[in-house]
C-alpha cells in the first residue's frame, strides 16, 4: 500500500479525544499476557501513571472497521515484515457514532504514527462503500479518497476489545491493556449496536499489553513489567481477527 496514501496530513495520537495535532512518531512494543501478570501490571500502573481520562478509570470498548484492498495487501505486508507500511480505519469509542474517527497507521521501521480526523456519519458511510470524498475539507479524508480509487480499499474486517490506558508525561509514554479481543468475521457494520463477534485469543495469554513511548522508556515503568512476561511480539490486532474470520484469503477452503 506503500505510497499511495503518503499525503501529508493533520494528525492525532492517543486519547481518545485527541484531534487537530500532527501526528508524533512513537516506538510501539505489544506482549501477550495472563490474568496474574495483567494483576501485577494493573497494581503497579495504578501507582505510577495516570489513567486516560477519557474512559472511566481509563477503561472503555474501542470497535474499529479496517480497510484494505482485495488482496489484503496490508496483512501481507505485516507478515511479510515490511518495514515501512501504513493501514486505514475507521474508529468509534463505547458503540458511539457521535464521534467517529478515520486513522490513518503508518509505520516507518520501529517508529509509528497515527493520523486521524473526526469525521460526521455521512462521511464514515461514503467511506465504508469506498467512495471517500475527494472533495472533502480535511486532507487525510482526500488521501483516503485517492487510495480507494486506487487500489480499491474496502471493509476488511471488524476489530473490537475492551482497552484499559495510562499515560505518562515523560517520554510521552502511553500503556494500554487490550482484553476481550474480538473479530467481527464476515460482518463488517461498524455501527451495529451489539455484533454477534469471535472470540481470537485463547489459551492463558489472552491480554495484550502495548508499550508506547517517544524517545524512550523511563527505566522505573520498565521495571514494572513482571519477568515473566514474554518478549515482544509483532502482534497485529487486525492480521489476528482476519484470520478468525471464515475463509481468510490466505488460507485454503
Amino acid at each position: 500500500m506503500g505510497a499511495v496514501g503518503a499525503v501529508g496530513a493533520v494528525g492525532a495520537v492517543g486519547a481518545v479525544g485527541a484531534v487537530g495535532a500532527v501526528g508524533v512518531e512513537r516506538r510501539e512494543r505489544k506482549h501477550l499476557a495472563d490474568a496474574a501478570e495483567i494483576a501485577v501490571i494493573r497494581s503497579r500502573l495504578a501507582r505510577l501513571l495516570r489513567p486516560d481520562p477519557h474512559g472511566r478509570d481509563g477503561v472503555y470498548h474501542v470497535r474499529s472497521l479496517y480497510l484494505d484492498t482485495p488482496r489484503r495487501d496490508a496483512v501481507f505486508e505485516k507478515l511479510g515484515g515490511v518495514r515501512d507500511r501504513h493501514k486505514w480505519r475507521l474508529r468509534i469509542y463505547d458503540r458511539r457514532d457521535d464521534r467517529i474517527r478515520l486513522e490513518r497507521k503508518v509505520r516507518r521501521d520501529r517508529w509509528v504514527r497515527k493520523d486521524a480526523v473526526v469525521i460526521d456519519r455521512d462521511t464514515a458511510d461514503r467511506v465504508i462503500r469506498g467512495l471517500a470524498p475527494l472533495h472533502h475539507v480535511h486532507p487525510l479524508v482526500r488521501a483516503l479518497a485517492v487510495e480507494q480509487r486506487a487500489v480499491g480499499l474496502r471493509s476488511a474486517v471488524i476489530v473490537e476489545y475492551l482497552r484499559q490506558a495510562w499515560i505518562h508525561r515523560v517520554g510521552d509514554v502511553r500503556i494500554t491493556l487490550d482484553q476481550r479481543l474480538r473479530s467481527g468475521g464476515w460482518r463488517l457494520d461498524l455501527f451495529a449496536p451489539d455484533p454477534p463477534v469471535i472470540p481470537v485469543l485463547d489459551g492463558p495469554r489472552r491480554t495484550i499489553v502495548e508499550i508506547k513511548h517517544t524517545r524512550w522508556l523511563p527505566a522505573h515503568l520498565e521495571a514494572m513489567l513482571p519477568p515473566s512476561l514474554p518478549a515482544a511480539d509483532a502482534l497485529s490486532k487486525y492480521v489476528l481477527c482476519c484470520r478468525a474470520a471464515p475463509l481468510a484469503p490466505w488460507e485454503d477452503p
